[in-house]
């Protein structure tokens, strides 16, 4: 059960909370609570307001002093370099995680085609089906969101995602377990930059089950499936 009043206060603190989040623009020191007393202030009100933000307009805030004031600006500086992939999940569009942001950003030659995707090239797209491709062209219609995107744009400097090469092309991992050197985040990277897909579950179009220390149910799903299970070692070896 969800609210459905996109105007409510809790539902724009929401998505200003999911647009600074890691998966997101990833700035540091906008917290949840200072998020809130932004808003509460009128010193925020889209996630535009975030990039005319002030060292004087945190610095008054609670809690806030002079050097984390400073970091926070820094962290906001630092995220105006992003990519179109982190942009379009930032937006907090019904539906469009992480992977699917990365999907549609991949089928945009440049930022502004994002704001003319339609139908066809959304559910062309392996891994998007109706659902999402109505959420993203519901919140494309718009016109208010069309704005903040263009005005983003004029904020951002978005980077293309360079792929190290394409030797998982088309295939689709899952990672579970505690790898002995790389990160979750890492790994999924390094899949990534190499042409290839993460998923959250297994399934009989999984390709890969990268498995470290600890894995549980997908691991056990996978040899269920007789999904191929390998370890850190043998993604490094798909690279090569």
């Amino acid at each position: 059960i969800y609210c459905t009043n996109k105007n409510c206060p809790a539902q724009i603190l929401g998505q200003l909370i999911h647009f600074v989040s890691k998966k997101g623009l990833n700035i540091v020191g906008l917290g949840d609570r200072i998020i809130e007393k932004l808003l509460e202030e009128n010193i925020i009100i889209t996630a535009l307001d975030i990039f005319k933000l002030k060292k004087s307009d945190l610095i008054n805030l609670e809690k806030f002093g002079d050097k984390s004031a400073d970091n926070t600006i820094a962290s906001i500086q630092q995220s105006r370099t992003t990519t179109l992939a982190r942009l379009i999940y930032g937006l907090g569009i019904s539906h469009v995680g992480e992977e699917t942001a990365l999907l549609i950003a991949n089928i945009c030659s440049k930022p502004n085609d994002f704001l003319h995707v339609d139908v066809d090239s959304l559910v062309a797209v392996d891994g998007i089906g109706g659902t999402v491709a109505d959420s993203v062209l519901d919140w494309l219609a718009e016109e208010k969101n069309v704005e903040l995107y263009k005005n983003l744009l004029k904020e951002l400097t978005i980077t293309e995602i360079v792929k190290s090469s394409n030797k998982l092309a088309g295939k689709t991992f899952v990672i579970t377990g505690t790898l002995p050197t790389l990160s979750r985040d890492q790994a999924k990277q390094m899949v990534q930059d190499n042409g290839g897909k993460v998923a959250g579950s297994v399934s009989s179009k999984t390709d890969y089950v990268l498995a470290g220390a600890d894995a549980g149910s997908k691991y056990k799903e996978a040899e269920k499936l007789g999904v191929p299970i390998i370890d850190e070692k043998e993604l490094f070896a798909l690279t090569k």
